[in-house]
């Protein structure tokens, strides 16, 4: 059966696969969960997941060895953090966009992940979970998940951290600069690619072929 709805919850508690259409394109076609966490573009990633993805303004300061590249992202306060890529692609743009998930925001100095701090404008208390958003000085807004704070209120410090690993990149015009992972050492490492995820191979395919 096909089921069509603009509402992305909606979507996401019924379906099996999911085909994500913009302008009569076909923008992604997955389950619920691989357009969630593997979004193909900026579009798919900020209309899949409730609240919707953060979107934050980078610049890439540089290349370090070993394919690292090592963004600016000042509505986060992160002067320097570091992704690995794949391989040196000439490609990747100086400016980048940053996703991440609301819930993707974690408790302060966890190991591997980077410190921010947020002034909350609006608090959201919905008993177990709280939102904080925040747009102070920024170029965007953001929210943020919270657990274990029922004190928290507006206009109080924030100290929350991020983990690059839970990071994704978009380049200006929404197109995902894939995080994979790849074996190094005998352990899986964060890895990326401004090349078309491999994913995509064969996976717009038509509504017909989808119902077949």
């Amino acid at each position: 059966m096909i089921y069509v709805t603009h509402d992305q919850v909606e979507a996401m508690t019924l379906a099996s696969r999911i085909v994500v259409l913009r302008d009569g394109r076909i923008e992604q076609v997955g389950t619920p969960l691989e357009l969630y966490s593997d979004p193909d573009n900026a579009f798919v990633a900020g209309f899949i997941g409730s609240p919707k993805m953060n979107f934050v303004p980078a610049t890439v300061l540089g290349r370090m060895e070993a394919d690292g590249m090592r963004l600016n992202v000042p509505d986060l306060g992160l002067a320097d953090i570091v992704v690995t890529l794949r391989n040196a692609n000439p490609e990747v743009p100086q400016q980048v966009v940053l996703g991440i998930r609301p819930e993707h925001f974690l408790d302060p100095d966890i190991a591997d992940g980077a410190n921010v701090s947020l002034m909350p404008e609006v608090v959201e208390h919905l008993g177990g979970v709280s939102y904080a958003h925040t747009d102070a000085g920024r170029n965007s807004s953001l929210i943020a998940e919270v657990r274990g704070k029922p004190g928290l209120k507006v206009g109080s410090e924030l100290r929350l951290s991020v983990k690059p690993v839970d990071c994704l990149l978009f380049d200006g015009d929404g197109k995902r600069l894939y995080l994979q992972t790849a074996d190094v050492g005998g352990r899986k490492a964060p890895v990326a690619s401004a090349s078309t995820h491999p994913a995509n191979t064969g996976k717009q395919r038509s509504v017909s072929e989808l119902s077949a």
